[in-house]
């Protein structure tokens, strides 16, 4: 695996299943300070100096976990911050956030769009492109967002500096759902344009807040069909395992 140094760090990437991996378990319990400490060490072990920027993404996740009351995934008393304990069926179980889920989300998107005719290639810098894709002389950029599906609904955040940066390009996000089955873990795949998600946050069932674009989707419990849902609804299985970019 790739070095990480404090320069690839990207602050937006930072989600409460990064800040829940830092207990040990539900006894555990931990100071704002060292939750922050615990999260630098998680994703940049070998490199010892200060990121504001991480500390900040903390503080802001800490802030939006307190306000779920007591739908939050975290407990705090007394200056000490613990796990909740919640029931929850072991297909939501948070995903080890690591490089390894980011890059496995990568390869899973650049295997499909194979199969797919696609010809596809990672590119070694992210400058908010993960992946470049061409097919009939037309290319496609690519950002995947891998995210872990929890009681059933997926959350996922594009940064809103990245999102419109690439407006007019053609410019494709990719959400990878990793899930569990009875046969053991999959992935569910949603493929949006630029447009589609512009149009959501329009019709308002995307949210676009001051630092990221939310796109939630949750799964209608008779007929299984995915929606996406803010203040409003409307059906995502147009957008679902669809890999015509």
């Amino acid at each position: 695996m790739d070095d990480i140094n404090n320069a690839d760090i990207n602050a937006n990437d930072i989600s409460i299943d990064l800040v829940l991996n830092v207990f040990k378990n539900y006894s555990d319990k931990k100071k704002a300070k060292d939750i922050k400490s615990s999260v630098y060490t998680l994703i940049c072990p070998d490199d010892l100096l200060a990121n504001p920027e991480i500390d900040e993404a903390v503080d802001r996740i800490l802030r939006e976990d307190k306000k779920l009351g007591d739908e939050s995934w975290l407990t705090y008393s007394k200056g000490y911050y613990s796990k909740r304990k919640r029931e929850a069926p072991p297909t939501d179980a948070p995903m080890q956030i690591s490089e390894y889920t980011g890059r496995g989300g990568e390869c899973a998107v650049m295997s499909e769009l194979l199969f797919h005719n696609y010809n596809v290639n990672r590119m070694m810098i992210d400058e908010g492109v993960d992946l470049v894709a061409v097919k009939d002389n037309i290319y496609y950029y690519i950002q995947v967002k891998t995210v872990a599906m929890r009681e059933g609904k997926i959350n996922a955040q594009i940064n809103i500096e990245n999102f419109d940066k690439f407006i007019g390009n053609q410019m494709r996000y990719v959400i990878v759902a990793r899930c569990k089955d009875k046969d053991g873990h999959k992935n569910i795949f949603f493929t949006f344009t630029q447009q589609e998600i512009s149009k959501g946050i329009y019709d308002r069932y995307v949210k676009r807040g001051e630092r990221t674009v939310s796109i939630k989707i949750k799964f209608h419990e008779r007929s299984g069909e995915p929606i996406m849902y803010d203040e409003k609804e409307t059906s995502a299985k147009w957008n679902m395992n669809r890999f015509e970019l």
